[in-house]
């Protein structure tokens, strides 16, 4: 089933900037975009104090804070202008991975991946 999905799909494609048409704008999507971003922002600002607890390390300063929204901010404008369809933002598993081992290493976080996607692939039915 998997090898008659993937016969003719291309794996790697070129991005470009207005790849995907030009952008429309409406009141709608304006709200959806503002609450998805300051929702980021908020998990992002949680994922910098958590993983400070996390490693019994005092809070980051306000200053380091603000310089990692901002460049989740510049990624995610990157990422938009090359016509990616999410953001650059932080990631909650490696401070839960913190939390449950103690460490926090390449492999524990390629293996929680790996289980995730595991996880993902045999709950999603693949009916194509």
């Amino acid at each position: 089933m998997k090898k008659k999905f993937l016969n003719g799909r291309r794996i790697w494609m070129s991005v470009h900037v207005g790849m995907w048409g030009s952008p429309s704008f409406g009141a709608a999507m304006f709200v959806g975009m503002l609450v998805a971003t300051v929702t980021s922002i908020l998990e992002s600002i949680g994922d910098y104090y958590a993983a400070a607890q996390a490693c019994v390390v005092p809070p980051p300063p306000t200053h380091a804070v603000n310089r990692g929204i901002t460049v989740e901010g510049l990624g995610a404008m990157l990422s938009g202008l090359l016509g990616a369809a999410h953001a650059t933002t932080s990631y909650s598993t490696p401070t839960a991975m913190i939390r449950i081992t103690g460490v926090c290493t390449v492999n524990n976080f390629i293996t929680i991946v790996s289980l995730e996607l595991h996880c993902v692939e045999k709950m999603t039915p693949l009916n194509v």
